[in-house]
């Protein structure tokens, strides 16, 4: 995996409008980090194709929706409504077809590359993978750097989607051999 320049890093920094002053004033970028450094000791579970997935979590949208629904609740127990009743048996309804909606929506990483929000990145263009993170107030953002040469990348969001570490672990077991030099 090629080694990123400052100037780079700047650039990365400036694209993704990350504010640390401290670290850029010393040259440093501790946001910008192989991918790899990310990763679990252990390696990430294959299905039967070799490959690895990661399943995208929403659980902000799952607990505002659990959270509704125990109002719901409460309140049809309480008042013996039937369209309170209706309104419950919809909410339930609709957390279940969440449920199965997300269950399709995956992170899948093999040899070839990685696929993510239903496109592919293949190794072969790439010369190194990059996870970004950092925090702004309370909110904590991560981004995918692929990087295509000295000058040119693509990032990737991943913020509240996918664990790094899990990405990373994944990205280290299939990343290609001239990456691991």
């Amino acid at each position: 995996m090629t080694t990123i320049s400052d100037e780079v890093k700047a650039a990365i920094y400036k694209e993704l409008d990350i504010h640390d002053f401290f670290a850029e004033d010393k040259g440093k970028f501790p946001a910008i980090r192989p991918a790899r450094s990310y990763a679990y000791y252990n390696s990430a579970k294959k299905n039967s194709n070799g490959e690895i997935e990661i399943k995208v979590v929403n659980w902000q949208v799952r607990f505002l929706l659990l959270f509704v629904m125990m109002i719901t609740l409460v309140s049809y127990l309480s008042s013996r409504n039937l369209w309170v009743l209706l309104i419950l048996i919809a909410e339930v309804a609709f957390f279940f077809l969440l449920e199965w909606y997300s269950r399709k929506e995956k992170v899948i990483v093999n040899y070839y590359g990685i696929q993510l929000d239903h496109a592919n990145y293949y190794w072969e263009h790439y010369q190194g993978a990059y996870i970004v993170a950092w925090g702004a107030g309370k909110a904590t953002y991560s981004r995918l750097v692929l990087m295509k040469s000295e000058h040119k990348w693509i990032t990737l969001d991943l913020t509240d989607r996918i664990n790094i570490n899990k990405l990373g672990t994944a990205i280290r077991d299939m990343e290609p051999v001239s990456w691991k030099a």
